[in-house]
């Protein structure tokens, strides 16, 4: 989440079931809306594009935030042998004969 959007939500913003509250004033402000010839389908897709950008944006940058500790850490430990994940193949053939036994 972009960071300005939780700032804002951190400034004025109330976590709080409104969906359902004053529907008929909503409803007059949509009709409102219209009248004066503003689309709220238009101002809708505005909105959605402008706040998917800030979130691919915030991604990015995280990407990258993420690219860089990854290629620094990679740096500094160029010099230790890469360890696997795997058990050595000794440590894979005890197994073996203990499931056999």
């Amino acid at each position: 989440m972009p960071p300005t959007t939780m700032d804002a939500f951190r400034d004025h913003g109330k976590s709080r079931p409104s969906l359902e509250q004053d529907i008929d004033r909503a409803e007059l402000t949509m009709a409102t809306l219209e009248r004066s010839g503003i689309s709220i389908d238009a101002v809708t897709a505005k909105l959605v594009a402008e706040g998917v950008q800030l979130f691919a944006d915030a991604f990015d940058k995280l990407l990258a935030a993420i690219a860089g500790k990854r290629a620094q850490t990679s740096a500094t430990s160029s010099t230790a042998k890469p360890q696997s994940c795997r058990p050595s193949s000794r440590r894979r053939s005890r197994r073996r004969s203990r499931r056999a036994a």
